[in-house]
């Protein structure tokens, strides 16, 4: 059994991501009655749980938004979108939670990465463009 808690952000009014996010009921009993819209739900986990996200797996590509998803970003169907997976662990290497995000192409955001960060991702065959 699993809580799926779905978000919504917003930039000036704008939809700009949804975030679909899945956590197992067993490990956060409770956790509904803890989710405000103001706090982050990485620190209502560690607040309420003890639960310090240490580490995750994200994957990224571009799709096609289906009706459904559109309609939510106030965009048209079939528009380019940015989907993300990721899966994200606790310090046991435990898995916290799942979530899924699709989100507009009409936004700006710039990445910093560390020398090491660059070798890593070289070492492990992974293209930052």
């Amino acid at each position: 059994k699993y809580y799926q808690i779905k978000r919504l952000y917003l930039g000036n009014d704008t939809p700009l991501i949804i975030l679909d996010t899945y956590l197992p009921v067993s490990r956060f009993e409770g956790l509904i009655n803890y989710i405000n819209d103001g706090e982050a739900l990485y620190e209502t986990l560690y607040k309420y749980y003890q639960t310090p996200v240490v580490s995750s797996k994200r994957t990224f590509s571009v799709i096609n938004l289906d009706k459904e998803t559109s309609k939510t970003l106030k965009t048209m169907p079939h528009t380019a979108s940015y989907y993300g997976a990721s899966i994200s662990y606790d310090r046991h290497h435990q898995i916290v939670d799942f979530t899924r995000s699709w989100s507009t192409i009409n936004y700006f955001f710039e990445i910093e990465l560390e020398r090491e960060d660059i070798e890593k991702a070289i070492k492990h065959h992974l293209y930052f463009i």
